[in-house]
């Protein structure tokens, strides 16, 4: 019990540090706001860029949807501490429970294709909140399940409708401030799942751009797609994390947007 009254100790603080970072971050100049996992992460870090990023990886369009509508509905991170396996998966539902609306725009809008893809909503029964983590993230007790409604990943037949809401109200939020899109490849990807996930999410969004100006859309093609070199337990274990030569890609085709800077 102590242990865990202490994490709730150290939670405090992150929490209190982050916003006070994110305060100076965003107050004294340009910020980007990001959604996006360690391929947009690693991507980001090739452009060297002045903005800072203010990410939020695990923010599922429906929850970014919510919280923009002033909904009631962000974590409370203590209360899931002790069903995370990885610390490092804790921090990403505290930036869950920190998004909020800033008043001051950002200079864009940098997302990928991950969330979507594969995080999966866990709904808070009696307090009625949600967080969005991978399945594999939690250990599923019966004292979890008895808490917690597993709600999976957001359906095929949503994603027109909840793409469109976000959006939506990102620009009534933010104006005409550039949206930067990228998809996660799937050409290492075994699972039909998740390969017809990605088609749905790339389709959805050549449906959108249009209407979500300026918008940019980026995909890498297959042939510069690999398995990452220098870890060959990667190539067993994750298909999600590539060879350089994809990221410099990537990287490469926002430069030649020359929108950020």
């Amino acid at each position: 019990m102590k242990s865990f009254q202490l994490n709730k100790v150290k939670f405090i603080i992150h929490i209190l540090l982050f916003k006070l970072v994110n305060y100076f971050k965003i107050y004294k100049g340009d910020w980007i706001m990001g959604r996006v996992a360690c391929l947009g992460q690693d991507v980001f870090k090739l452009l060297n860029l002045n903005p800072p990023l203010i990410n939020t990886q695990k923010g599922r369009i429906d929850f970014l949807s919510d919280v923009l509508n002033n909904l009631n509905c962000k974590p409370h991170t203590n209360d899931t501490l002790k069903y995370i396996n990885r610390n490092d998966i804790k921090g990403l539902i505290l930036q869950q429970e920190l998004f909020c609306k800033y008043k001051k725009p950002p200079v864009a809008l940098y997302m990928d294709s991950y969330s979507e893809l594969t995080d999966q909503r866990f709904f808070h029964k009696k307090n009625k909140w949600s967080f969005y983590v991978n399945y594999s993230d939690i250990a599923h007790s019966e004292e979890f399940k008895g808490k917690f409604d597993s709600q999976g990943l957001l359906g095929l037949s949503e994603m027109m409708d909840q793409y469109y809401q976000f959006f939506s109200l990102f620009r009534l939020n933010y104006g005409s401030v550039p949206i930067i899109f990228i998809h996660f490849p799937v050409k290492l990807e075994s699972r039909e799942k998740f390969i017809l996930r990605a088609t749905e999410i790339k389709n959805t969004i050549d449906i959108l751009k249009n209407d979500f100006q300026p918008f940019y859309s980026i995909e890498v093609n297959d042939e510069f797609v690999d398995w990452p070199k220098a870890n060959s337990s990667e190539k067993q274990s994750f298909p999600y994390h590539y060879n350089l030569d994809t990221y410099v890609y990537f990287a490469n085709q926002i430069k030649n947007l020359n929108i950020l800077k």
